[in-house]
């Protein structure tokens, strides 16, 4: 029996598709096998939702099958949300002489960007996407790191590296002393130079990382605390 590796590819963006080939009357008898590795970056979650499945039925799925694996987990569901941030989605079918029509997908990463801050003794981490790994392109997140009432956080780069940009119109970090979008600005931050240690005056800070899909730079890591 030919085994043949018709679709299946490395998925890196926020959002994308899965989708088999369809095969209608297939006269000779093939093993089609794909996988698909969704990978997104460190503290991001996967969903996939699966718009279409129609594989030929088989005991214990022993003949057509969809494995989807979360880590070292296995299951299907119509809706699946990774614990992770990297899924592999394997789907292979024993074609002989039947109509098929595999199956569509669609997955999109989540991201939850509260850091709750309430330890005096401890170090919190605020990194960028993929780090120590370049950044992807064309991101875009937000983070609100929140203390106790009365409280106030510290925030010190150790390492950062971002696009060159006059009035950093490309990739930058922006801070805000506060716990929304329109708090009032501390920074923008671009280029190689790391700012200097920010202080909250109150107990929140908002961040937002933007970037483009041009030049991609090292990131940017830094260390939270609280006063």
């Amino acid at each position: 029996m030919l085994m043949r590796r018709v679709c299946g590819q490395l998925l890196e963006n926020d959002t994308g598709t899965l989708e088999t080939t369809i095969y209608v009357n297939t006269s000779t008898t093939t093993t089609k096998h794909c996988e698909w590795s969704i990978v997104a970056s460190r503290g991001e979650q996967i969903v996939l939702e699966i718009t279409t499945l129609n594989i030929l039925e088989s005991k214990d799925c022993t003949i057509d099958y969809l494995d989807i694996r979360d880590e070292y987990k296995t299951g299907y569901n119509s809706l699946v949300g990774s614990s992770d941030s990297r899924i592999l989605v394997t789907y292979h079918a024993n074609n002989a002489n039947e109509e098929y029509f595999g199956f569509k997908a669609k997955y999109h990463t989540h991201f939850e960007g509260d850091i709750e801050i309430n330890n005096k003794d401890q170090e919190y981490f605020l990194e960028s996407p993929g780090f120590p790994n370049e950044y992807p392109p064309n991101k875009y997140r937000v983070w609100y790191l929140v203390a106790p009432l009365n409280s106030r956080i510290i925030l010190k780069f150790t390492y950062f590296d971002l696009e060159t940009s006059e009035n950093c119109n490309n990739d930058y970090v922006e801070i805000r002393n506060g716990d929304a979008y329109y708090s009032p600005l501390i920074g923008k931050y671009c280029n190689n130079t790391s700012p200097e240690v920010i202080w909250s005056k109150g107990y929140a800070l908002y961040v937002k990382f933007v970037s483009n899909d041009k030049v991609q730079g090292g990131g940017f890591s830094g260390i939270i605390t609280l006063r």
